[in-house]
């Protein structure tokens, strides 16, 4: 579903009940039983960094383009085996950032209600 439908479900609701459900105390007392969310720490997503590029590395570590694009990107050269490799590079770092900022806002969306 789209935040928009989200909104105006919640709307809806909102104007439909008048408050809480009285449930002898149910909910509180499930609130009260369930175990803490645990906190995800910033851990996770470094190994999953580390492990990808480790990955990444041992697949692409015979590609003779690979090698060459390297080559050329320590030595300063400028060359065909390293414009792919730079868009590559480039993309990764614009998808990784547009998943960061993705994620931010989501957890700001979730503290809001």
């Amino acid at each position: 579903m789209s935040a928009e439908a989200d909104d105006a479900i919640d709307t809806l609701l909102r104007l439909s009940f008048d408050g809480s459900v009285e449930d002898g105390g149910f909910t509180d007392h499930v609130m009260r039983t369930l175990p803490r969310r645990r906190p995800q720490g910033a851990w996770f997503s470094f190994a999953g960094m580390i492990a990808g590029a480790v990955s990444c590395w041992l697949a692409m570590r015979s590609s003779p383009i690979v090698l060459a694009g390297w080559k050329n990107w320590v030595g300063g050269d400028s060359s065909v085996p390293l414009t792919p490799l730079l868009i590559v590079v480039l993309g990764l770092s614009v998808l990784g950032l547009i998943w960061a900022i993705s994620e931010s806002m989501g957890d700001d969306r979730e503290m809001l209600t």
